[in-house]
């Protein structure tokens, strides 16, 4: 993520880091690359995270990632959020995980709709129109 900050400060982009006490702790995190907001927990780090979202876009990562997309979908499936949910699959990262949620439906215990909940991308030329629709553009800006 630090990488990605990075460069979308360089390109005069608007950075949002969120992270909670511990894991600064641990990892520490650069702030010359944007406003951080430090977090008591991941839990509070997570509202955070959804209260400053327009959509999610859900990249490739470890258990914390798949845990954090689950609870999105969740969210969606509840009826709690109803912003748009992105997946890159780039060099198909998340394939096995598309395939998990396709034997919870076929086996039924998710509804057919859950796969309606999110879009999964295997390009960024394929991603950047739909992310970029997602979000409200103010067009006094």
């Amino acid at each position: 993520m630090g990488e990605l900050s990075k460069s979308v400060y360089r390109n005069n982009g608007d950075v949002l880091g969120i992270i909670p006490k511990h894991l600064l702790e641990i990892e520490g995190i650069n702030k010359n690359y944007g406003e951080i907001i430090i977090t008591e927990d991941m839990h509070a780090r997570k509202k955070k995270m959804y209260e400053n979202s327009d959509a999610f876009l859900c990249l490739p990562g470890g258990i914390g990632t798949l845990e954090e997309v689950s609870e999105t979908i969740t969210w969606f499936q509840l009826n709690i959020s109803r912003k748009p949910i992105f997946f890159f699959n780039i060099n198909g990262y998340w394939d096995n995980f598309r395939v998990l949620l396709e034997q919870f439906v076929s086996e039924e215990f998710a509804h057919k709709d859950l796969l309606n909940y999110f879009h999964f991308f295997e390009s960024v030329d394929a991603l950047l129109p739909a992310l970029l629709s997602s979000f409200e553009i103010d067009s006094n800006e």
